[in-house]
């Protein structure tokens, strides 16, 4: 990643010797595919983990209410703004292209969090969850030991959540 990233203000560096630039015109600088897919390979799982962090509490926080009897009950708007920001700062970071899909995934995670479908919501985000996974199994991204043990136990406990089973309803109250 230093080496691309060293290329590239080297790139900038010549063309701005280049030219002879004044103060009051405005300069935009372009950023290659190959330099942005060269930095993002960079990317571990910490910031995905922070954001599911902050979206496990809100899920199984409507999950119990909604299993209470309460099926339509949406969430208040102050927890649909605190689950949208958590996505949203995921969702502005720039990403390799194998897990672009994560961020497609969040955002329908919204969606459905929004409007109430909790089973909706929490299938979304596992479905990030393996998503990015796979990319990990690919070198896409990398995912140390124990942030793969973190992103196992929330698909795990997504995947209790939101999978329709008799014999995993008792599960699903113990999370």
């Amino acid at each position: 990643m230093e080496t691309a990233l060293r290329r590239h203000e080297e790139r900038i560096r010549t063309c701005w010797q280049s030219r002879s630039l004044a103060l009051d015109k405005p300069v935009r600088l372009l950023f290659s595919e190959v330099v942005i897919s060269e930095l993002a390979v960079a990317m571990d799982a910490t910031s995905l983990i922070t954001t599911v962090t902050q979206l496990m509490g809100p899920i199984t926080d409507l999950y119990q209410q909604q299993s209470k009897g309460h099926a339509t009950l949406k969430p208040p708007a102050v927890v649909v703004r605190q689950y949208e920001e958590a996505v949203y700062a995921f969702r502005d970071q720039p990403l390799p292209g194998a897990v672009k899909g994560v961020r497609q995934l969040l955002l329908e995670s919204v969606d459905a969090f929004e409007a109430g479908r909790v089973l909706d919501a929490g299938r979304h985000v596992m479905l990030a969850l393996e998503q990015f996974e796979a990319a990990g199994k690919e070198s896409a991204v990398s995912i140390t030991p124990d942030q793969a043990g973190a992103l196992g136990q929330f698909r795990s406990r997504l995947f209790k959540l939101v999978v329709p089973a008799p014999e995993l309803k008792q599960k699903r109250a113990d999370l």
